[in-house]
């Protein structure tokens, strides 16, 4: 079962009344198993032509352009979508016109609700399925079918790293007006300096306080600093993201309109994407050096609790500015400690 914590997410829990100690809570969790990088060596770029497609794509809507042809194949296509309340959701979609509401990044953690069960329903009875999601939920998946599917394609995305539900709604209830459209990467400015649209509030996304809690580290998943799947050990066919960093050595490619990276960890991957006029390739190590979430886990920032604490009582704005500050104080008096010891 899973069960709410403070901060927001939902955790493993277990019902000492009904469990009897078989342990097979332990053999499917993806935390007790050793997962290996992938050995590819080289990325991909890719843009899609359909204009309408690229703007409304965080990147380069590669993941529009498999979704499309899954349901083309007779396929269901899974992502991440937001629901009537603006909170994120794995969903699916059996149609074209579907795909859309799962373009564009979303910064909450999605729940999974029953999705997984819903893939292998679809599975068992013969359907493709395109299921996309962080490295976390490929590889949650992954454990919980517990066999290989020819017809299943999975894509993880490079993660930053999940925000709480909670902080979301915070926020979403300081809004002076009905939320209408919500926009993470609004690409009206570029897709290199993006800007974010919330409500009536629209503008570069470092000026947006969500997404300096999101960058910031202050308002995600405990785990997400010590995330051991990332680089393809989700066990995804394939890994998406933004190709920053490609203005270096492809600057002709690059005409800020979005682009892809797309890392190829199977064959089966490698198959799909065979027609699209893929760009490259290029060594993996410029997605390393420029994306570094790629390979990393985001550093956990050590006024998480409090920012936390103070958002049980409090407005997200006002604990967000409050945890700011304590920052500030807690600098000034580790600066004072160090020059008291010389």
């Amino acid at each position: 079962m899973m069960a709410d914590h403070a901060d927001g997410f939902l955790y493993p829990a277990i019902d000492k009344e009904s469990c009897i100690d078989c342990g097979a809570c332990a053999k499917v969790c993806p935390t007790f198993d050793r997962h290996e990088e992938t050995s590819a060596n080289y990325a991909y770029a890719y843009q899609n032509n359909n204009e309408l497609v690229l703007r409304c794509s965080s990147s380069g809507g590669l993941f529009s352009a498999l979704a499309t042809d899954t349901i083309k194949n007779g396929g269901v296509v899974f992502g991440a979508r937001f629901d009537a309340n603006w909170q994120v959701a794995i969903d699916y979609t059996e149609t074209i016109d579907g795909i859309s509401d799962f373009r564009g990044s979303k910064y909450v953690q999605a729940k999974i609700g029953n999705s997984y069960n819903v893939v292998k329903s679809f599975l068992d009875s013969g359907r493709r399925v395109l299921f996309s999601g962080t490295p976390c939920q490929v590889v949650g998946l992954k454990s919980f079918l517990n066999k290989d599917y020819n017809l299943l394609l999975t894509i993880d995305v490079i993660c930053h790293g999940v925000p709480s539900p909670m902080v979301w709604q915070k926020y979403l209830e300081e809004q002076k007006e009905p939320v209408r459209v919500v926009r993470f990467r609004d690409k009206a400015s570029g897709w290199k300096r993006y800007g974010t649209t919330i409500g009536e509030q629209s503008g570069p996304y470092w000026e947006n306080t969500y997404m300096k809690a999101f960058l910031g580290n202050i308002d995600l998943r405990l785990s997400c600093s010590t995330c051991m799947f990332k680089a393809g050990k989700s066990g995804s066919d394939m890994t998406i993201g933004d190709f920053w960093g490609i203005d270096k050595i492809k600057p002709e490619i690059d005409n800020d309109r979005g682009l892809c990276c797309v890392i190829f960890n199977s064959k089966k991957g490698e198959g799909v994407c065979s027609h699209l006029g893929l760009m490259g390739p290029f060594s993996i190590d410029l997605v390393r050096q420029h994306n570094p979430s790629y390979n990393s886990p985001s550093a956990h920032n050590i006024n998480r609790s409090y920012f936390f604490d103070r958002l049980q009582s409090d407005s997200f704005s006002r604990s967000y500015e409050k945890t700011l500050s304590s920052s500030v104080l807690r600098r000034i008096e580790r600066k004072l400690f160090r020059a008291l010891k010389k």
